[in-house]
């Protein structure tokens, strides 16, 4: 439930931000919201949203030391659950929640 909720919230802001760039660039509503936001060299906030998370899962695979200390075993990959040579080993272990 919160999850689409959090969908719908994510889809309004975006067409708020798209419809305040249309007026701040003085485009009609018929013009495409990629080419609004290449005009400000930024992102829509889905993207925007996928890109910290990766940057983020980059920091923490590559650079622990820049992240802070609360995130130094937030993730575990799957090689210390198992020592079977599987394709996932090398992957970040999911848990799976129960509802």
């Amino acid at each position: 439930m919160e999850l689409k909720f959090m969908q719908i919230l994510l889809l309004i802001i975006f067409v708020l931000n798209s419809k305040l760039l249309r007026i701040l660039q003085y485009k009609s509503i018929k013009s495409h919201s990629m080419d609004l936001y290449k005009t400000y060299s930024t992102l829509p906030i889905q993207l925007l949203h996928n890109y910290q998370i990766l940057i983020f899962i980059h920091k923490y695979v590559y650079n622990k030391d820049k992240l802070p200390s609360v995130f130094s075993n937030c993730f575990e990959e799957n090689s210390l659950f198992h020592c079977y040579d599987t394709r996932q080993k090398d992957h970040f272990h999911t848990y799976s929640v129960l509802v």
